[in-house]
């Protein structure tokens, strides 16, 4: 609004006269407006004379600034002075100050003369501020005019003000300092009346009310007092109007009320006229009804100061009904300075009016009146003037006197009128319940409340809904219970029958509403009990049979859907021994034998001594024991507990359509409010917002999925269309976007026998606003036009061929700027293709071709078919400059408009954690992503200081470097945050909205980021909002303080790190993160992995002795192997005890052990344990969900392999740390942490670093270390550390040192060189040095046959036991053959007295393969003179393997079942230990068997040792009927004896007998492991790789359609001027027919044809057959015979047709396998047109048009899919004429009649075309030789 205001300034003489103008108001309220003066400073000294000012007004306004005066320029050495007049409440209050200057006050008190201040300026002056209130009988806002007079004089101090015929006098300050102040004065007077200027009140800091009304006669006294009053003319005026406007006189727009001037408008008083309205034109009174739970708060005072008021007027008129024996009609309270009160009620149907504007209440009580609560209207009016009250009721007037107290009413500025929230216990208020019932006439001081609140005045605020402009019965209001414990008491049911009715609204499905304790026969416990249950209202009659027994329970149900937040109503009755209960009109009913009756109360709702949880909803209506509740009778008594009367706001949002679900999402009602069902809608979200799919391929690519395909898009995102199937093709350096139609290539579409036709085309899965979003959508689009033409001109830009876009453009001709040969109109076939590029014309949708006229007699040759290539839409891998920008500085942001649209959508890279992605900014609100780690973004948003957050969980890292997209969207009540293909929601809570953000987007950091966070470094791009792409440049280059650059630079372009190094790039700077723990430099240029030594014995280790005590604090790393179980790999401790150590404890368990003060804490790890089950195929996982660290899971809980965990063990899912690979370990101190990994398993203790500084007898109060300290000197007070790696001295602890390998030593960044200290122990004592090498011999498995290797790290060694081999590398063997017959005896000597040890113990291992199924393969005995036989015999039998035990006391058989005769090799292990045998066949792993009986345990006299075969004639020992082996055997060792190899090795080849001959068995069976091993895999998001959904559209047919007005006039004018020249063209064919004749009786050459094609009436099906080359041919006559035909048939012998109008065909099914054929180029242009031609003969149309698109799927490197800088005319360049009739072969009538052919198509592909083009160029070059009239030049 306009500030009115009038400036001048003051000047010695005095100016002339000036009458002063209105000040209006605009719009009904008090806006700013003023006059304003500011003076000049005076050149004479005649400030210390009277100056006097004289002015009139006249006002409504109470409050309004009248006169301001102060120094508008004074220096900061002069104090501060101030005077000024203002209206307050229609008084006038004069106010002075005079302060010193602010920079050296000290106090700043609003009390006069509180202090008195020593200023270091010259002008030490005291503070004063003093106020003058003007007390007259009227106040000085009637409207009236009313004169001031000011007088003021400076030297004195002394002040005089006038108001009409009051004056009053001050002193306002005194002293020589003020006036040596005011004389040396130099600062400007400015004089302000009715307002300041918005400079002057920010100078001052003032806020007052501007002046609406009038003033005039301003007079200024001269300063010698002798000139007369002069009146001020002001030389600038803003607002004013000319002279003193009476809109009233002028308009007189009020009906029937008094018109109240407000200068600038109106406004009608209608008050007692029985009209109201704007001009009082309604007859009646301005109603509104109140049902209690709603009021009407008013604002006292205009201005913000609360001031006293001496006189009111109020008046009201209500109606209430005869229920309504209670209700609030007036209520203002305040109590500063002292407590006053005004409150009008109904209390007992009869008025009350409470005053107190003293120490004591005034009480009005009307006891004797009629009651009130009658239906009817009543007024009454209260009319307070100082101690004097008056109170009208219906006429009657009733006065008090006030006996004490000043009279005035110290409100605190809101009156409430019909009721209050919480008004119980409020002073002066007796009941506290809300009106129900109606008030018109409502008055404060002659203000029309209810008027202004029909027009929406500021000031009134109508609480509980919108305010109902008529007085009507709305019945009581509904009781609300908002909790699970709200409680209403209904009392009045003792004995007999109950009878309880209401209605219920609610949407929760369980609840209790009512519950009442029986006394069942006046002696036993009952319980009457209503509640909901699964929706459904119950009623449950429960009662008691005997004492102390379990109650016997009667039920009874009504419908289910109770929660549908639609009241229902409810009726229980309890009569005659039956309980009905109905619920909508629908009843059911129980008998009960028993005498009920309460014990309790009646109890609605819940909450009551813990008998359940209450219902929340609403009840009303309610009837008990047939009498109505009303509820504004109980709401603030004891019966209501925490019960609200508020119209029960629990609705149906999705019924009243307060909740809309987009997209065909469906509502559903819930508990507090409402909830969106998306299932089947493609769609997510609060509200189905949201769309499933990216927006495009280009979104698909750059969020990670690279694979070509068909994808889902959502062209418009959060719009109407829905998402539909796209092909995407990322091919090197683009990604295209196709979309195929049902428009069969090669369509006939003219044909002299066709009629006009249309072409509706279709696109898979698209319709047409889907087709043109994605046009609009993409940089560049384009579709191939291939359209061949005999006599079939397109004619365009004529109107004869008419193609359309989705938008329904109509293609011109310069959209074809190709389409120029078929135009010609020439009888032979033409092209006209190319590409269409303009996106506004894309794709063909519909094509019309109308019939072109023919001339009536002649037989017409129109041909014309149509190839439309698919829709390719196309977009480059490539940042431009302008749209991307390279954040190098995490303080620096770019700053853009607001976010105004409802998405916003860019790609980042960034390599940061805990940086802001972006900010948006606005009043009251904004909203952050932060990027928290790798795999978290959050989300905050903060409105009214409430924040509200969520996050997106990512598959990829997000601060990998590497491009990502960010997607934010916004609903009403929710975010979506996408990154790439992860989401994330923030819904905000019931009643909050999301408006429209207002101020500055910040993209990549904020002014102050959050703590612990900073501004983004990386790049930004396609920032895509407000319905563009912000081109970011502009925002940033003109600000020279930001290091913000175009495009996209990367710090790691030059791939600085080595070794596998991945560089993280800070764009500004690097850091290499290491591929291996012990690579340490800037750029990872130092391998410490190859500084490795070796440990071959136990007791070697490295002792070092470092600087400093960082091993013991640092962090660390080291890599070692081994194969050890247990191994001390470092210990490391110091003067003070300090320590750290890590040991092996197991194969399995890593330790990492140290102190933290006296505290000894363990780091355990476990290779083989993870806190998550395993993934098991077809059984659920379960984990609580996938993360990817621990701060994805909860408190608790820590990420596994498979997902968040607890303690849930899996075994084997990881490598033990003694298989000989190497083990990584890696140790992090933190200040409160430390964090041990091996390999990939990490274990973090929560534990401050801490080291001791004292050194303690006993160091640790619980010590668990192994290595005992070592007790070190101190060195000069320096604590001396020792580091043993590898092992320590025995004398320290007893744990074996490490017998492997270990490397890359690396503390605090450092690496220790582990083999120089290695060589120099190596020069000094070399057999106790280490060694500088470590093989991993065992790891290229040189042991064979099964055999264990055992690495030694200098060596290894093999264990063959098992194999049946032997040898260094178990591939040895000593094997023979034996036959039936043949068999090896060895003797064996047995000492006189064997150990016992030995003749208990038996070792026999052996391989054997044979095809026998039976056979002795060995046996031992004893010695035949033996007491008893002892043997232990290996046989086959029936091909099983058979072990056969006697020890003397009864023979033992364990068998092993086969069959074993298979021919492979097989090996057999047997052993004895006493009486416990194990007997194994090829590893299997069976167990020891006990023999009986258990007593036998010793082999005695082992005598002899049979191989192969039986002991000739030997009938004992069980070997009767037993025959030898047959096969061979192979590796026997029994008892450490190897006879096999003691025979060869003395007899290579064959034993002494000749029997047993050398030979190797056969190789084991390599068997296939059926069993497949179970790889768990981190569950991600899968691929889906989609195909396109069926589609069975047929091929587009063509539909009839009539020519337009427009062609209908030209076709016929054409027939004439086609007539004529058709005439013409007859004669001149006569005459070249002639001229043919002669030409060939007078040459009479022979003519040879090698090839010719069939000629074709148009009218005949057009087969498209291959052009043929001809040799030179001269003209023949029409009688001449003509030469026999032959037909050439097309390569492959599959002919190619012309799709005819209605085929079914599409373009996929009539596509060929592309064929290419290398084009030859010569020098000559005859050879290369005749080789082209040849070349197009080999290509079919349609193969050519796919060559074309596989060529635009995969354009090369070097040439883009297309140049935007070419022009569309040479896209693809029209064919010349002339050279398409010279390539072109001609073709002869063969027939002697004048009938017309259409040539056949030429066959070419899109290059073969586009050669053409430089065949014409160079044919435009050569020379060409001349022809004669008689002969043509030979193609």
């Amino acid at each position: 609004m306009t500030n009115k205001y009038l400036v001048g300034w003051r000047a010695t003489p005095p100016t002339i006269s000036h009458k002063l103008m209105a000040i209006p108001a605009r719009g009904g309220v008090n806006a700013p407006e003023f006059v304003s003066y500011i003076a000049q400073p005076d050149t004479t000294p005649a400030v210390r004379d009277v100056p006097c000012i004289s002015f009139k007004f006249k006002t409504l306004d109470a409050d309004a600034l009248l006169f301001l005066h102060y120094f508008a320029n004074k220096t900061q050495d002069e104090p501060s002075y101030l005077f000024w007049l203002e209206l307050k409440q229609g008084k006038l209050l004069a106010s002075h100050l005079l302060d010193e200057n602010v920079e050296t006050r000290k106090t700043r008190s609003t009390s006069a003369c509180l202090t008195s201040l020593s200023s270091p300026h010259q002008y030490p002056i005291r503070i004063y501020l003093q106020k003058l209130w003007f007390s007259l009988n009227n106040k000085l806002n009637d409207d009236e005019w009313h004169t001031v007079n000011y007088t003021k004089k400076p030297m004195e101090g002394d002040l005089s003000i006038s108001v009409d015929a009051t004056t009053v006098g001050l002193s306002v300050y005194q002293g020589d300092a003020v006036s040596d102040w005011l004389q040396s004065l130099q600062s400007v007077s400015a004089v302000f009346i009715a307002g300041l200027s918005p400079s002057s009140e920010a100078a001052l800091s003032k806020d007052f009310r501007h002046l609406t009304g009038c003033v005039e006669d301003i007079l200024f006294l001269s300063a010698n007092g002798e000139e007369p009053w002069k009146e001020i003319h002001g030389n600038l005026q803003e607002g004013t109007l000319p002279g003193c406007v009476d809109r009233c006189a002028l308009d007189m727009p009020c009906m029937n009320g008094r018109c109240v001037n407000s200068y600038g408008s109106v406004h009608c008083d209608c008050i007692g006229t029985g009209y109201h309205g704007s001009k009082c034109e309604i007859r009646g009174n301005a109603v509104v009804s109140f049902q209690g739970f709603n009021f009407l708060e008013v604002t006292m005072f205009s201005s913000k100061e609360k001031l006293p008021m001496d006189t009111s007027h109020i008046n009201l008129s209500f109606k209430v009904g005869k229920e309504q024996v209670v209700g609030m009609l007036f209520y203002a309270v305040g109590a500063v300075p002292v407590q006053t009160y005004l409150a009008m009620f109904i209390q007992n149907s009869r008025l009350v009016v409470n005053v107190k504007l003293g120490s004591r209440e005034n009480r009005f009580l009307f006891k004797d009146n009629q009651p009130i609560n009658d239906d009817s209207w009543h007024s009454v009016t209260f009319i307070h003037i100082g101690k004097h009250i008056v109170v009208e009721l219906d006429g009657q007037r009733y006065e008090q006197a006030v006996l004490d107290g000043d009279g005035s009413f110290h409100f605190d500025g809101k009156a409430l009128i019909g009721g209050g929230e919480n008004m119980n216990g409020f002073p002066g208020l007796d009941n506290s319940s809300n009106l129900v019932g109606c008030l018109r006439e409502v008055y404060i001081d002659r203000f029309n409340v209810l008027e202004a609140l029909a027009m929406n005045s500021s000031g009134l605020s109508f609480v509980g809904g919108d305010p109902i402009f008529q007085c009507q019965y709305l019945g009581y209001p509904p009781i609300t219970f908002p909790s699970h414990e709200s409680t209403l008491t209904l009392d009045g049911w003792k004995n007999g029958s109950m009878d309880l009715m209401f209605d219920l609204k609610t949407a929760q499905g369980d609840g209790l509403v009512m519950l009442v304790l029986l006394d069942v026969d006046k002696k036993l416990e009952g319980r009457l009990r209503m509640e909901l249950m699964k929706t459904a209202l119950v009623v449950h009659v429960d009662v008691g049979t005997a004492p102390g027994q379990q109650l016997v329970r009667n039920t009874l149900t009504s419908i289910s859907g109770i929660n549908d937040t639609r009241w229902h109503g409810v009726a229980l009755h309890l009569r005659d021994g039956v309980c009905t209960f109905v619920v909508d009109s629908i009843g059911s009913t129980l008998k009960y034998s028993d005498e009920l009756s309460a014990s309790t109360s009646v109890y609605l709702g819940g909450g009551w001594r813990g008998q359940g949880t209450g219902v929340k909803g609403c009840v009303r209506h309610i009837v008990f024991q047939g009498q109505e509740v009303i509820a504004t009778h109980l709401i603030n008594t004891a019966a209501a507990n925490g019960v609200l009367l508020d119209n029960c706001p629990l609705s149906n949002p999705c019924a009243a359509g307060e909740f809309v679900c987009l997209h065909g999402g469906t509502c559903n009602a819930i508990t507090g409010g409402a909830k969106c069902n998306c299932e089947g809608t493609n769609y997510v979200g609060a509200m189905c917002s949201y769309s499933m799919y990216k927006r495009s391929c280009a979104e698909h690519y750059y969020s990670g999925d690279h694979v070509s395909g068909v994808k889902m898009v959502d062209l418009d995102g959060q719009g109407p269309l829905s998402a539909t199937y796209v092909n995407c093709s990322f091919s090197s350096g683009s990604v295209i976007t196709s979309v195929e139609h049902n428009f069969a290539a090669k369509t006939l579409v003219r044909d002299v026998h066709q009629s006009s036709v249309q072409f509706n085309i279709t696109y898979h899965s698209m319709e047409n606003e889907q087709l043109a979003q994605l046009v609009m959508n993409s940089p560049r689009c384009r579709q191939y036009f291939s359209y061949w033409c005999f006599e079939a001109p397109l004619y365009i830009k004529k109107g004869w061929t008419v193609l359309q876009s989705p938008s329904g453009r109509r293609l011109r001709n310069y959209n074809l700027l190709f389409a120029s040969s078929c135009d010609s109109n020439e009888k032979e076939w033409n092209v006209d293709h190319g590409y269409i590029t303009n996106k506004d014309s894309l794709p063909i949708v519909s094509l019309q071709f109308y019939k072109m006229p023919s001339v009536a007699g002649v037989e017409e040759t129109t041909k014309g078919t149509l190839s439309l290539g698919p829709l390719q839409c196309s977009s480059e891998f490539k940042e431009y400059r302008g749209h991307t920008a390279t954040i190098s500085r995490s303080q620096d942001f770019i700053t853009l408009e607001p976010w105004k649209s409802n998405s916003f959508y860019f790609k980042f890279r960034t390599s940061g954690e805990n940086v802001v992605m972006f900010h948006q900014t606005s009043r009251h609100k904004s909203l952050t992503a932060i990027i928290e780690n790798a795999f978290n973004l959050r989300i905050t948003f903060e409105m009214n200081g409430e924040f509200y957050e969520s996050r997106v969980t990512t598959d990829r890292p997000m601060n990998d470097g590497q491009w990502h997209t960010m997607t934010v969207e916004k609903s009403l009540i929710d975010f979506r945050i996408t990154v790439d293909y992860n989401e994330g929601f923030l819904t905000l809570p019931k009643g909050i909205l999301i408006q429209a953000f207002t101020g500055p987007f910040l993209l990549g950091g904020m002014e102050e980021p959050p703590i612990g966070t900073e501004g983004m470094t990386g790049c930004v791009t396609e920032f895509t909002y407000n319905g563009g792409i912000a081109f970011l440049y502009d925002y940033y280059e003109h600000d020279e303080n930001l290091q913000i650059y175009a495009g996209c630079n990367t710090a790691c372009d030059s791939n600085p790190c080595q070794n596998d190094g991945r560089c993280v790039d800070h764009w500004s700077s690097y850091t290499c993160i290491c591929a291996h723990p012990a690579q340490t430099g800037k750029d990872c240029s130092k391998d410490n992995t190859k500084d490795v030594v070796s440990f071959m014995r136990e007791d070697l280790f490295l002792e070092y002795e470092p600087d400093s005590t960082d091993i013991l604090t640092s962090n660390l790393s080291l890599g070692f192997r081994t194969i050890q179980s247990q191994a001390l790999i470092l210990y490391a401790t110091d003067y003070y005890n300090n320590f750290i150590q890590m040991e092996l404890v197991n194969e399995t368990t890593f330790v990492f052990q140290f102190n933290s003060g006296r505290d000894v804490y363990q780091v355990k790890l476990n290779s083989t344990e993870s806190l998550c089950p395993a993934v098991v195929m077809d059984e659920q996982v379960l984990c609580t969900h996938y993360c990817k660290d621990d701060t994805q899971c909860n408190i608790g809980m820590k990420c596994c392999p498979f997902g968040c965990g607890t303690q849930c063990v899996i075994p084997n899912a990881g490598s033990p740390l003694n298989n000989g690979d190497w083990v990584e370990v890696t140790v992090e101190r933190h200040q409160h942490s430390t964090v041990v990994t091996v390999n990939d398993r990490k274990e973090e203790l929560q534990v401050p670093v801490s080291l001791l500084s004292d050194v303690y007898a006993e160091p640790f109060l619980h010590p668990q270390e192994v290595v005992q300290p070592y007790q070190l000197r101190n060195k000069g007070g320096s604590s001396i550390v020792k580091t043993f790696v590898g092992g320590a001295p025995n004398t320290m602890t007893l744990l074996p040192g490490l017998k492997g390998c270990l490397r890359g030593l690396v503390v605090n960044g450092q690496p220790w060189a582990l083999q120089d200290l290695v060589q120099i122990m190596q020069r000094l004592f070399s057999s106790k040095a280490p060694s500088l090498k470590c093989m991993n011999h065992c790891s290229e498995n040189p042991c064979k046959n099964g055999g264990v290797c055992t690495e030694l790290w200098v060596g290894f060694t093999c264990n063959c036991t098992g194999t049946s081999y032997s040898g260094q590398t178990c591939q040895e063997e000593y094997g023979a053959q034996f036959k039936d017959e043949s068999m090896l005896s060895i003797p064996l000597m047995m000492k006189t007295d064997p150990p016992a040890l030995q003749m208990q113990q038996d070792t026999l291992e052996f391989g054997f393969s044979t095809d026998q199924p039976s056979g002795i393969l060995f046996y031992v005995r004893n010695i035949e003179s033996s007491q008893v036989e002892e043997r232990i015999l290996i046989l086959l039998n029936g091909g099983d393997l058979e072990a056969h035990i006697d020890l003397g006391a009864g023979s033992t058989m364990l068998r092993v079942l086969g069959p074993f005769n298979d021919t492979f090799r097989h090996v057999v292990v047997f052993k004895r230990f006493g009486n416990r045998v194990l007997f194994d066949v090829d590893n299997i792993g069976y167990e020891y068997e006990t023999l009986e009986p258990v007593e036998e345990t010793e082999f005695n006299d082992r005598h002899v040792m049979v191989v192969g075969g039986v002991e000739t004639n030997m009938t004992s020992y069980g070997l009767d009927g037993l025959h030898g082996y047959t096969g061979c055997l192979t590796g026997l060792t029994y008892n450490g004896k190897h006879p096999l190899e003691t025979l060869f090795r003395s007899n290579p080849e064959e034993d002494q007998s000749n029997t047993v001959h050398r030979q190797q068995c056969q190789m084991f069976q390599v068997k296939e492991d059926i069993t497949k091993a179970i790889t768990p895999v981190i569950p991600t998001q899968p691929s889906m790789m989609r195909t396109m959904p069926p589609w069975n559209s047929q091929a587009v047919q063509g539909v009839e359609i009539s020519l337009p007005a427009e062609l209908v006039s030209s076709s016929k004018i054409n027939w004439i001027l086609i007539g004529a020249v058709a005439g013409g063209g007859v004669a001149v064919l006569l005459l070249l027919l002639c001229c043919c004749c002669i030409l060939r009786n007078s040459k009479n050459e022979n003519v040879v044809l090698e090839e010719k094609q069939h000629l074709v009436k148009p009218q005949d099906e057009i087969h498209v057959v291959h052009a043929v080359r001809q040799e030179a041919a001269e003209a023949q006559c029409m009688d001449a015979p003509p030469p026999e035909e032959t037909q050439r048939t097309p390569p492959h012998g599959i002919p190619e047709y012309v799709t005819p109008v209605h085929g079914t065909q599409t373009s996929s099914q009539v596509s060929m396998q592309q064929e290419k054929q290398e084009v030859k180029h010569t020098p000559l242009i005859e050879s290369l047109i005749a080789d082209k031609i040849a070349s197009a003969d080999s290509l079919s149309d349609d193969a050519a048009f796919r060559q074309l698109e596989a060529e635009a799927a995969a354009p090369s490197n070097d040439t883009p899919l297309w140049d935007d800088s070419t022009p569309q005319s040479n896209v693809m360049p029209a064919t010349n004429d002339t050279v398409v009739a010279d390539i072109k072969m001609e073709l002869e009538n063969t027939s002697s009649g004048a009938v017309q052919s259409v040539d056949p198509i030429p066959i070419m592909s899109e290059n073969e075309e586009a050669l053409l083009d430089l065949v014409a160029l160079a044919d435009s070059i050569a020379p060409h030789p001349t022809k004669s009239d008689s002969e043509e030049t030979s193609v």
